[in-house]
């Protein structure tokens, strides 16, 4: 299965909230970033909140290589930034909802089976 197709079935697990979200630029710029031969692994909504920013939608997708965070530069932005987190996620505690990144902090606004099985991955991925 693609990496499209594997975000796709990702995306049937989320809330409906963020299913009807609009994250067609983020996901295309996501897939684009990634290596044709990585293996999507797990991909899971955020919000991504800075005080010079604001709060704006962002992508966290864990790979077989490497944990990587799609979000727009500011709230209503065409603009966007992909972050390799992965050097970042050895020090996140796994039970956090909201964990602190940069000059802000990232808020996972998804069920809790959802944050479990992308802290797995990645403690697979890290290990």
């Amino acid at each position: 299965m693609g990496a499209g197709a594997l975000f796709a079935a990702e995306r049937e697990r989320w809330p409906e909230h963020w299913r009807v979200a609009d994250l067609e630029l983020e996901s295309d710029v996501l897939l684009a970033f990634l290596d044709p031969t990585e293996e999507v692994r797990a991909v899971v909504p955020a919000l991504r909140s800075t005080p010079r920013d604001g709060t704006r939608q962002a992508l966290i997708c864990v790979t077989d290589r490497r944990v990587v965070m799609v979000a727009r530069d500011r709230a209503g932005s065409e603009s966007l930034r992909v972050e390799d987190v992965t050097g970042c996620v050895g020090t996140v505690p796994r039970e956090a909802r909201v964990v602190a990144h940069d000059d802000g902090h990232v808020a996972f606004d998804v069920d809790e089976a959802s944050i479990v099985r992308m802290w797995t991955t990645i403690d697979a991925l890290v290990v």
